[in-house]
């Protein structure tokens, strides 16, 4: 059965292993201040974005499907095992173009 979080105000803690699942279209997953062992996401086709702040675990696998698609992991998510990611497109800084002017 899937699962449907859709207030901001809603928590989830999962103690072991949390596969999240969507359809084509933009979607968006974020996870906030979590603990799971491991971690798996894949989304369909879309521009699809993936938001981690603070979650813990062994390992992590997001597939981001076709389009164009972010990660962010953000203030403290740690993986032992490490990330993989999948058709995540890189995030570019901005270049300064303001010339060099100490000579």
């Amino acid at each position: 059965m899937p699962l449907a979080l859709r207030s901001s105000s809603t928590r989830l803690n999962v103690a072991s292993y949390l596969d999240i699942l969507t359809a084509d279209g933009a979607d968006s997953v974020q996870i906030s201040s979590s603990k799971t062992a491991a971690l798996s996401v894949r989304l369909g086709a879309g521009d699809d974005t993936v938001r981690l702040t603070n979650v813990r675990g062994t390992s992590a696998d997001i597939d981001g499907g076709d389009g164009h698609d972010l990660f962010y992991q953000q203030l403290g998510s740690t993986m032992r095992d490490g990330w993989t990611l999948h058709s995540i497109e890189p995030r570019l800084r901005t270049i300064s173009a303001i010339p060099y002017t100490g000579w």
